[in-house]
């Protein structure tokens, strides 16, 4: 009867523990951003609002902001917050021939490794031709779609 009771109150405590650390609530303040992840790059950092932060609760995936307008040239930046796996892609059916070569040509067409908390992605646009570069963001099930377009820099 003891070893029954000792072994419900275990389970208990780890199903505790695990709703514990595993729901603590996401961190979307604006402090949190891509510039510690790219501290020590050798190049102007990320700017802000050019940092998309990816997180999810339950059955939902977020990306904050879920647009962002750059110009040629510049980075955009990830940031994971949360405790699920992330992965990013590219919708190439979206895209023009144009885009997809350059996105292969620089090796950021494949889905991107998983990013955890805390992980970092940089996806850079030197050459990139302009347009709406959309892609999916996909975690525990859940489905956020995320946008980045890319304008032609002033040439004067």
């Amino acid at each position: 009867m003891s070893i029954g009771i000792q072994s419900n109150f275990s389970s208990v405590c780890v199903l505790g523990l695990f709703f514990l650390f595993g729901c603590v609530a996401d961190d979307w303040s604006r402090d949190i951003s891509g510039a510690t992840c790219f501290m020590g790059v050798n190049r102007v950092g990320i700017e802000q609002d050019k940092v998309m932060r990816l997180g999810g609760g339950r059955d939902e995936e977020h990306l904050l902001p879920a647009q962002v307008e750059i110009y040629e040239g510049e980075s955009v930046g990830f940031v994971s917050l949360d405790h699920r796996l992330h992965s990013l892609s590219f919708l190439v059916d979206s895209l023009s021939s144009e885009m997809v070569s350059f996105l292969s040509e620089t090796k950021q067409l494949a889905p991107v490794p998983l990013m955890t908390q805390g992980d970092c992605l940089e996806l850079r646009f030197n050459g990139a031709p302009s347009g709406r570069y959309s892609f999916v963001s996909r975690g525990y099930g859940g489905l956020a779609y995320g946008e980045i377009i890319v304008q032609e820099k002033n040439r004067y």
